[in-house]
């Protein structure tokens, strides 16, 4: 399951106690289920059972 803190549109905003979702420019945090926004971080990109790295080798979450 993607969350916020795996999204590109996810900023941290150090002086407050919530990050921000470029989205929809409303506080989350990195935990929150992702949103139909979702845009994977660069280096990174969706497959059928997990993510793989941008240089093909398989992360945690393949394994």
């Amino acid at each position: 399951m993607e969350k916020c803190g795996q999204c590109r549109q996810f900023t941290r905003t150090p002086d407050n106690q919530k990050d921000l979702c470029g989205a929809w420019e409303q506080p989350t945090i990195a935990t929150r289920a992702a949103c139909e926004f979702f845009l994977p971080k660069a280096g990174f990109r969706r497959r059928e059972h997990g993510f793989v790295a941008g240089n093909g080798t398989t992360t945690a979450s393949d394994e």
